[in-house]
C-alpha cells in the first residue's frame, strides 16, 4: 500500500490520543473480510480505536458458550421495518428495507473470526473495543431466550408481545447470562476496555411490573433508573474482577454517580451539547462522538438527493469546522473523538463506503491535527486526491460537489 497522505505528517504528535471509529455489525452483519478491509483503511488514516457494536435489538453477532440460541435465532432475525423511526424519509426507508439483501442480517463471528480480526487490528496499531449493550437493546437475546426478559411475556410468541421486550430482567438467570457473556468477551478481546452501552433503557417496562418493584423496594431500589444503576454497579464489579474497565454511552452519567462509575470511559453521543456537557461535567474520561457531527449514517446532502439516511446533514466541511469548536467549549477536555456508522439503513458494502467517504477523511484530519486542520489550505486537495486513490482500490464514496 502506498504511504498514507491523511494524516499527511506522521512525524507530528496527534491532537487526540483516542482516534476512534464505531461500526454497527448488529443491524447489518458485515462479513469478516469486510471488517478486515475497514481495519486496513482505518490504519491508513491514523485511527487507533475500533469500537465494534456486536449486539443490539436487531441481531446478536458473537458466540457465547452455553447459549446456542443466540446464534441460531439472535443472529438470523430478519431486518426490521424501523417504521417507528421519524427521523428519516419514510418512503426512502421503506424502499431501502425492500431492496436490502435478505441475508444482510444473517451471521455471527466465530471465536476464530474474532481472534483473526483482533490480531489484524493489533498489527495495524488499532485496539478493538467490543460492545455488548445492556441492560437495554437486548431484544435479540430475549428473542433467543425469552426468560431473560419480561416474565409476563416469556410464554408468548414474539408477535404477541405487548411491548418491545428489550430490557433484561434483574433475575439470577439474567445475571448468569451477563456473567457468561462478559467473561467470554473478556477472554477474546485483549483490550482493557469493554463497552456495555447503557443507553435508551425503557424504564417503564420495569416500573409497570408492580411485583418486581415491590421486591426491589426492600433493597431501596425505587425506580427504573435506580435499578439500572444497581445493574451497572454489579456489571462494573464483574468487569473489574476480569481485569477490565468499562466504557458506556453518556446516559450512564445520569444513572450512576461518579463513585459508582469509577474509571468508566464515557462516549458522549447525544447532540445539541447535552451528551458532551454531561460527560465533561462527570469528571470521567470521555470521548467526543456527537451524533450531530460524527454519525456518518446521517445524510450527506439534501434528503431528496440522497439514499435513505437519518436527518441532519453532515458534510466534511461541517466536521472540519464544527467539531473542534465544540470540543474546546468543554472545561474537561475529551481524550479523543470518534465517528460512528449505524447500519439500520446501510445494508451493502457499496452503501457503507458511500456513507463513510469522504467524510471519514475529514474526521481523520481533525482527530490527528485538531485546530490545525482548520488552517490547512491543502487539506481539501488531499481529500480529493485520496478519493481518487480509494476509487482505484474499489472503494467508491460519495462524489464531492
Amino acid at each position: 500500500m502506498s504511504p498514507s497522505i491523511i494524516p499527511h505528517d506522521r512525524e507530528c504528535t496527534p491532537a487526540f490520543a483516542w482516534r476512534g471509529f464505531m461500526l454497527d455489525s448488529a443491524r447489518t452483519f458485515w462479513p469478516p473480510e469486510l471488517v478486515h478491509e475497514i481495519l486496513t483503511l482505518l490504519s491508513r488514516y491514523g485511527f487507533n480505536r475500533f469500537h465494534w457494536h456486536l449486539t443490539d435489538d436487531a441481531g446478536w453477532r458473537i458466540n457465547i458458550p452455553g447459549y446456542p440460541e443466540l446464534t441460531r435465532i439472535g443472529a438470523t432475525l430478519p431486518r426490521e421495518a424501523f417504521d417507528w423511526y421519524d427521523n428519516i424519509d419514510p418512503d426512502k426507508r421503506a424502499e431501502m428495507i425492500a431492496r436490502a439483501p435478505q441475508d444482510s442480517t444473517w451471521g455471527y463471528y466465530t471465536d476464530e473470526d474474532i481472534r483473526e480480526i483482533v490480531a489484524h487490528a493489533s498489527l495495524e496499531g488499532i485496539e478493538v473495543i467490543p460492545e455488548i449493550d445492556l441492560p437495554g437493546h437486548m431484544h435479540a437475546a430475549i428473542r433467543s431466550y425469552p426468560n431473560l426478559g419480561d416474565p409476563a411475556l416469556a410464554s408468548l410468541p414474539a408477535k404477541k408481545w405487548s411491548h418491545r421486550n428489550d430490557l433484561l430482567w434483574p433475575s439470577e438467570e439474567a445475571w448468569d447470562f451477563i456473567e457468561a457473556t462478559l467473561t467470554h468477551v473478556a477472554s477474546l478481546f485483549p483490550s482493557p476496555i469493554i463497552h456495555i452501552g447503557g443507553d435508551e433503557c425503557r424504564f417503564e417496562a420495569w416500573e409497570s411490573d408492580q411485583e418486581l418493584m415491590n421486591s426491589l423496594a426492600a433493597q431501596e431500589i425505587l425506580s427504573g433508573r435506580e435499578l439500572q444503576a444497581h445493574m451497572t454497579r454489579r456489571t462494573l464489579a464483574l468487569l473489574h474482577s476480569l481485569g477490565k474497565r468499562t466504557a458506556g454511552w453518556d446516559e450512564l452519567t445520569e444513572i450512576a454517580p461518579c463513585e459508582v462509575l469509577d474509571d468508566t470511559l464515557i462516549i458522549a453521543w447525544r447532540g445539541f451539547g447535552e451528551g458532551p456537557r454531561r460527560a465533561a461535567q462527570s469528571g470521567q474520561p470521555w470521548v467526543y462522538g456527537c451524533c450531530d457531527q460524527l454519525y456518518l449514517n446521517r445524510l450527506a446532502g439534501p434528503a431528496q438527493e440522497e439514499p435513505a439516511a437519518m436527518f441532519g446533514i453532515i458534510t466534511e466541511d461541517r466536521i472540519l469546522t464544527e467539531v473542534m469548536a465544540e470540543v474546546h467549549k468543554a472545561q474537561n477536555p475529551p481524550i479523543g473523538i470518534q465517528a460512528a456508522l449505524w447500519c439500520e439503513f446501510v445494508p451493502t458494502r457499496e452503501q457503507l463506503f458511500y456513507q463513510l467517504f469522504p467524510r471519514l477523511l475529514a474526521v481523520a484530519e481533525v482527530a490527528w491535527h485538531g485546530l490545525d486542520a482548520l488552517n490547512d489550505s491543502q487539506m481539501r486537495e488531499r481529500i480529493d486526491t485520496e478519493m481518487e486513490w480509494l476509487a482505484s482500490q474499489g472503494v467508491r464514496g460519495r462524489s464531492r460537489s
